[in-house]
């Protein structure tokens, strides 16, 4: 339990998980805020786009109620960091094959998309198909199958964790299949400068 630790590892903990959560609130908005329609009075969300926030919606949950009953928040840590590990190379990522498409003259640009596509999915795949399922599988262990795990965490509130956790994997196989397709092409790019990304990219930005 968080009170067993030290104050100043308490502080801590606490910090990193209100950092983290704020994160997820705000990554959650801005989605909603980029996607939004004037015409329809929504934002238009695709089913990628749903899955994102549905994601953000359990881990935003799973921190909260860990520190609400002062417990669980290892777990918590332990499956963000795994989680957004990746998350600066999937980042890079994205504005680069972006910039290739603003800049297709650019060899630089060229160069980098290709070199951080294959390093992000080569990161990304093991982490998401072997450590991740390690993770959950200990956690379940942990916390539901062993005394001291079902004393430290209330019960009910494990056996909503645990479907979300093992959720968030689950819910990665579109990643999971891109990054496999990725190293499977090795520096040959999957989102050249001619890739097409349909009507939604030309919505957003027929302005660059």
């Amino acid at each position: 339990r968080m009170v067993d630790a030290p104050t100043w590892w308490q502080d801590a903990a606490k910090a990193l998980i209100h950092f983290c959560t704020g994160y997820m609130l705000y990554d959650s908005i801005m989605l909603c805020v980029d996607m939004w329609n004037v015409d329809t009075g929504r934002p238009d969300l695709s089913s990628s786009d749903i899955m994102f926030i549905g994601h953000h919606f359990a881990t935003t949950f799973y921190m909260t109620t860990a520190l609400l009953q002062g417990a669980g928040h290892m777990s918590a840590m332990i499956l963000m960091f795994l989680g957004e590990m990746t998350s600066p190379l999937m980042n890079s990522h994205a504005v680069l094959k972006f910039a290739v498409k603003i800049h297709p003259e650019s060899d630089i640009v060229h160069a980098f998309l290709v070199y951080s596509e294959f390093i992000y999915a080569i990161i990304y795949l093991p982490i998401r198909t072997i450590l991740g399922p390690l993770a959950c599988a200990h956690l379940t262990y942990d916390l539901l199958l062993t005394k001291q795990g079902r004393q430290n965490c209330n019960v009910f509130i494990t056996l909503l964790w645990m479907p979300m956790c093992w959720g968030v994997i689950f819910g990665s196989m579109p990643w999971i299949e891109e990054a496999l397709e990725m190293v499977k092409d090795g520096l040959e790019l999957k989102y050249h400068r001619d890739y097409d990304y349909g009507e939604q990219y030309i919505h957003h930005h027929t302005d660059l």
